[in-house]
């Protein structure tokens, strides 16, 4: 018989901690992204960047990317301009996913034209 000691309690602070590493990673490599965009194209400005897929639903992501990279940051969401019928899918279910399916949103549509 296997017994299981009990989990500790999971913090805001143990959560942070663990995703730490990879958020660094994250802003560092979109930092060089965005630095590589604009010495290639020197007379534009970057006045927003959309992220998408599941890590964009991550909870504040937005606000903290746009906090590290001092640009304005928003979640994807390609429902947003669209007139949707939906039978028994509850919107908040949609918003909660949009920012998976909007690779796919685009192909539907790519299809439609």
């Amino acid at each position: 018989v296997m017994t299981y000691a009990p989990q500790a309690e999971v913090t805001h602070q143990a959560v942070y901690q663990a995703l730490a590493p990879v958020l660094s990673e994250l802003v560092a490599e979109t930092r060089r992204s965005l630095e590589y965009y604009t010495s290639r194209y020197p007379n534009t400005t970057i006045s927003r960047l959309i992220v998408l897929g599941g890590t964009a639903r991550l909870k504040h992501l937005d606000n903290f990317l746009s906090s590290e990279l001092g640009i304005r940051v928003v979640v994807a969401n390609p429902f947003e301009h669209l007139s949707l019928t939906r039978k028994k899918i509850p919107e908040d279910y949609v918003e909660e996913l949009a920012p998976t399916l909007a690779i796919s949103a685009g192909l539907a549509l790519r299809d439609m034209l």
